[in-house]
């Protein structure tokens, strides 16, 4: 999502991340194959999905993702990151995200960077 501010346009991404082993990846892949655009970030000891949730309005398949494979609410979470020039400011988070953090009960993080 972006931002129009007077001089500058802030950039704002509302992603479900899920933390993994490498083995649950493993059991995993062939179901966010089918369901999500995603990417990985590969670290030593696990494995982290980043889905980009914007314009997600349907949580059954995370909720799916979350009972079938049971994953544990300490695997998963909705990370905001926001990029601005400014210093200061604010955002209204789409009811699609807050539909998905209502019905997952996760943590949310948020991430600002002003560059």
């Amino acid at each position: 999502m972006e931002i129009i501010r007077e001089n500058d346009i802030d950039k704002v991404f509302f992603s479900f991340r899920i933390k993994l082993s490498h083995k649950k990846f493993a059991l995993v892949k062939d179901f966010l194959d089918a369901n999500f655009e995603y990417e990985i970030n590969r670290m030593k000891s696990k494995v982290i999905v980043i889905v980009d949730i914007e314009k997600m309005i349907v949580i059954e398949k995370i909720k799916t993702l979350l009972n079938d494979y049971k994953l544990k609410l300490k695997e998963v979470d909705i990370f905001i990151g926001i990029t601005s020039s400014y210093d200061m400011g604010g955002l209204t988070v789409p009811v699609s995200v807050l539909n998905i953090i209502r019905n997952i009960e996760c943590d949310l993080h948020f991430s600002y960077v002003s560059c």
